[in-house]
């Protein structure tokens, strides 16, 4: 496997990890398990190559910004909601 970036590397080894969980449920008859797990391994050696032409690490960054920004306004909206609640309490 070629050299991959901190974020890049983490996503690919969750989707190891989780074609790895894939292979300990116990098998049924209907034979899917193996084939999920071989398209999970595909995906994880996907994005890993994906790195050369999409800028996996600055797509992992916005998302990040994104996600903290959206945590950042719930977080606002609790403590305003809270802060409503206890003043409504107060007369």
């Amino acid at each position: 496997m070629q050299d991959l970036g901190l974020l890049e590397g983490l996503l690919v080894s969750v989707i190891n990890f989780i074609g790895n969980m894939i292979d300990l449920i116990p098998s049924f008859d209907l034979g899917i398990g193996d084939k999920l797990s071989n398209s999970i391994q595909y995906m994880a050696n996907l994005v890993a190559g994906a790195g050369i032409l999409i800028p996996v690490n600055d797509i992992f960054f916005i998302l990040s910004l994104m996600i903290g920004f959206r945590l950042f306004m719930f977080t606002v909206f609790a403590v305003n909601w809270v802060i409503r609640r206890i003043a409504d309490i107060i007369p």
